[in-house]
């Protein structure tokens, strides 16, 4: 398994595929102030990236690997999202800012 779960800390290792999207967005839902462990990350699937971008739950370890963390940054770590950059983890004041993850309403019925 790619993803382990430790009280409040998703933690990725290795290869994260779509299979683990929806565990991760049900665990993202279900606590008050998750963070992510990016550090043993070494591919991250699209399906995973959509869900942390939706999520917006800090980053307490960024990947290891440059070209990864390089890459998630640019998509995680832009204006107003209360991102760490690579190797400073989160201030107490980042941990706290978080937009709720709200589940999307069903789509229009076809007629």
């Amino acid at each position: 398994m790619a993803m382990t779960y430790k009280r409040n800390v998703a933690h990725f290792r290795g290869a994260v595929g779509v299979e683990e999207a929806e565990g991760l967005l049900a665990w993202l839902q279900q606590h008050e102030n998750p963070k992510l462990n990016l550090a043993d990350c070494t591919h991250l699937h699209a399906a995973q990236l959509q869900v942390l971008m939706a999520a917006r739950a800090p980053i307490a370890a960024w990947p290891r690997n440059e070209s990864l963390a390089r890459w998630l940054m640019a998509a995680l770590a832009g204006p107003g999202t209360g991102r760490s950059r690579p190797g400073g983890g989160v201030s107490a004041d980042q941990a706290t800012r978080r937009t709720p993850l709200r589940a999307l309403p069903p789509p229009p019925e076809k007629s």
